[in-house]
């Protein structure tokens, strides 16, 4: 894919916010006099995680990434976030430490996750990054209030109209793509100033060609190129023709990794599809979606089509109409919530076996495989 064969290998080639990254720089290189945490906010797909990663490889600082979304709670930003902002790299090197997201940490989930967060910015012995797109995010403004002093602010801006025309001639001219000037700046208007979706674009309509010019472009018109992930669930789960889910599925905003969306319909289906026959025949194009999307890891990207088709397929499985809007607040996967829980209760399990093991003189591992006859024992005769 383009988007990752020209990724950006040196600060010089990040596109845009020129200032932003020479503020960047200047606070990685008098860190920590002027804030312990740099706060990188704005839209998704601007390269705010690009970016901390060049800073690191820049001035050869081991990097350390961390998603918040699925760092939840007290418990496992103490245990996994704060040894990383506290410890040097391996043979004492400096560690710039990037916590993705932070405005996605949701709800209830947090049991304290975000105090906690507060506690490792102040407490920090490494240069630490927090991310987010949503700027006027409840969590950032908490985060910025208790740690005003410690704070650098930063919000990245999309970039300008040159600026990701210059990309794109530099990645025409190593695929040996003759686009003008003109066509450029359109392609840039279609993705909307996304330089991703520019460079999608480059190669969605240049595949297998020599040249792009306005009548491929013309193709475009009237579709919509990229949708977001609430845009492709309303639009397959909304729609009975199966065209109209395609045409949705096709135009992926975001890049999701199949499985994202995977995940995403697993865990809305219950909630918009009321009829069990319906639902069960979801499922079922589901349980194929993933399938493929497992052969993608194995073997190559060709099954990416059968994960794409699966999923609209989808949308034909229901009988009923189904009483959504565009405005629709699909529920968020909570596929990290659950294997944080299943760690945990994996974890009492290991350590009951451990506490009765001895007691019982049976092996730990016997224990272990025969926990469920030995628990029911345990409590028979207690």
């Amino acid at each position: 894919m383009f988007v990752s064969k020209y990724a950006p290998l040196t600060l010089s080639e990040f596109v845009g916010n020129k200032e932003a990254v020479a503020t960047a720089r200047r606070w990685l290189g008098y860190w920590p006099k002027i804030g312990k945490v740099l706060l990188l906010l704005g839209p998704a797909g601007l390269g705010k995680t690009t970016l901390a990663t060049l800073l690191a490889k820049e001035v050869g600082y081991e990097f350390f990434e961390v998603n918040a979304s699925d760092t939840r709670n007290k418990d496992t930003i103490i245990h996994q976030v704060a040894p990383a902002t506290l410890e040097q790299g391996l043979f004492g090197s400096r560690r710039l430490v990037l916590i993705d997201e932070v405005d996605g940490m949701a709800g209830n989930e947090d049991r304290g996750g975000l105090q906690s967060l507060v506690d490792v910015i102040q407490k920090t012995k490494q240069p630490l990054i927090l991310t987010g797109n949503d700027i006027k995010s409840d969590k950032i403004y908490l985060i910025e209030k208790k740690c005003k002093k410690d704070c650098t602010k930063l919000v990245l801006n999309l970039p300008t109209k040159e600026e990701i025309k210059e990309r794109l001639k530099l990645i025409c001219e190593k695929e040996s793509i003759s686009a003008n000037d003109g066509v450029l700046s359109r392609i840039v208007e279609i993705a909307r100033f996304d330089i991703r979706n520019s460079i999608n674009i480059i190669e969605q309509v240049g595949f297998g060609k020599n040249s792009i010019n306005d009548n491929d472009l013309n193709l475009l018109k009237g579709k919509d190129v990229f949708l977001k992930e609430n845009d492709i669930l309303f639009r397959v789960l909304k729609s009975k023709k199966l065209s109209i889910a395609l045409d949705a599925m096709s135009a992926n905003k975001s890049n999701f990794y199949p499985t994202d969306l995977i995940y995403c319909f697993e865990e809305n289906l219950p909630y918009i599809y009321k009829n069990a026959n319906d639902l069960a025949e979801g499922y079922l194009w589901l349980a194929e979606a993933d399938k493929y999307a497992s052969r993608i890891k194995k073997q190559n990207w060709f099954y990416l089509t059968n994960v794409a088709q699966c999923l609209a397929s989808i949308s034909t499985a229901k009988t009923q109409p189904i009483n959504i809007t565009p405005e629709e607040k699909f529920r968020h996967p909570q596929i990290g919530l659950m294997i944080w829980r299943g760690k945990q209760q994996q974890a009492e399990k290991d350590n009951f076996c451990k506490m009765w093991a001895p007691k019982l003189h049976i092996s730990w591992n016997k224990m272990k495989i025969n926990y469920p006859i030995y628990l029911a024992m345990i409590c028979n005769n207690t």
